[in-house]
C-alpha cells in the first residue's frame, strides 16, 4: 500500500482545500507508470469525501457493513477505485 506523503499532514482541511490536494495527488501519481489503480474507503457518513472521490473518477465497488468502531458505534464503509488508462 502507497500513502501519499501529503495525506499525513491533513488536519481536517475544508473541503476546498482537500480536492485540491486529491487532484494534487492524483496527477503526481499518475505519473508512476506501475500505478494502474486506486483504492480508497470512505466512511458512508462522509457525504463529502464520497461527492469528492465521485467528481475525480472514482468508482463505487462494494460497501462493508460494520467496519468501523469508534465509542460503541459502527459505520460503514464504501469502496472506491479509480483506475487509470495506460
Amino acid at each position: 500500500m502507497v500513502t501519499h506523503r501529503r495525506c499525513q499532514d491533513l488536519q481536517r482541511p475544508g473541503i476546498l482545500n482537500f480536492g485540491k490536494l486529491v487532484a494534487e495527488a492524483l496527477e503526481e501519481i499518475k505519473q508512476y507508470e506501475w500505478c494502474e489503480m486506486i483504492r480508497v474507503m470512505i466512511t458512508t457518513t462522509d457525504t463529502a469525501a464520497i461527492k469528492i472521490a465521485e467528481v475525480f473518477g472514482f468508482e463505487r465497488y462494494g460497501t462493508e457493513k460494520k467496519s468501523l468502531k469508534i465509542n460503541g458505534n459502527y459505520f460503514d464503509d464504501h469502496y472506491y477505485n479509480k483506475y487509470f488508462d495506460r
